[in-house]
Parts: C-alpha cells; structure tokens; sequence
C-alpha cells in the first residue's frame, strides 16, 4: 500500500466521543481569513493524546462557518506531535476534503517536520 492509501484508510476510521471536548490542556489556535477563500490556523503546543482535538475542533468550526477553498495550518509553535496528533491532522484533511476543501501545512517546527518525514506524510500535507 502506498503511504498516501494508508493515509486515507487512516483518517476515514471514526473519531472517539471522549476527543469530542478540547481538554483545558489543549494548545491555543486561532482562525483568520486572508485573501481569496483562505482560512490559515495557527495551532501551538503539544498534539498529543490529551489534546489533539483541537485542531480538529479548529478545522471543524472553520469548515462549519464557511467552507473555503483551501485551510492552510501553521503548525510553527507546536513542539510535539505524537501519534494521535498525526491521526488528528489525518481527519482533519479527511474532514477538509469531503466538504470541497483542500487542507495543508504551510509551517512547521522542526520537531513535527522530523515527525512528519518519518512516517512518510510530507507530501501529502503539501511540505517538502
């Protein structure tokens, strides 16, 4: 299977209840709306386990207010990206793509860069 078959297969699996919530440990994040049909999401901290929901919630509620042509997430001031994290960003492309919407990673830390490359999703983030 290529990386991308098991990206998808990856995010289509059912998001859990208990993530519904955004713990009180959950990272800031903001939405702002540039030019076009863009919305940029700035996400900071930890995606991890105990509060990778927020960018899904972030991603949701842009998606649910106004779908835009392309949601572009800044993932610059976030220092760690753990496995439920990557899960995390797969539903929120997965979330992005079945409402007409393309999602990327337009900066990244270092730190989830590495992540990011190892497991092969580089590309289908739109990072090089």
């Amino acid at each position: 299977m290529l990386v991308s078959e098991l990206a998808d297969q990856f995010a289509e699996s059912s998001f859990p209840d208990q993530f519904a919530e955004s713990p009180e440990t959950a990272g800031s994040r903001t939405a702002d709306r540039t030019a076009g049909s863009v919305v940029v999401i700035a996400i900071t901290g930890e995606m991890d386990r105990d509060n990778c929901a927020e960018a899904r919630v972030a991603v949701g509620e842009v998606l649910y207010r106004d779908t835009p042509d392309r949601i572009d997430l800044d993932l610059s001031q976030v220092t760690f990206l753990d496995s439920a994290g990557i899960r995390s960003l797969l539903l929120c492309r997965h979330d992005a793509r079945s409402r007409g919407c393309e999602l990327s990673i337009t900066a990244v830390h270092p730190h989830v860069h590495q992540v990011l490359a190892i497991t092969g999703l580089l590309d289908e983030f739109g990072l090089n």
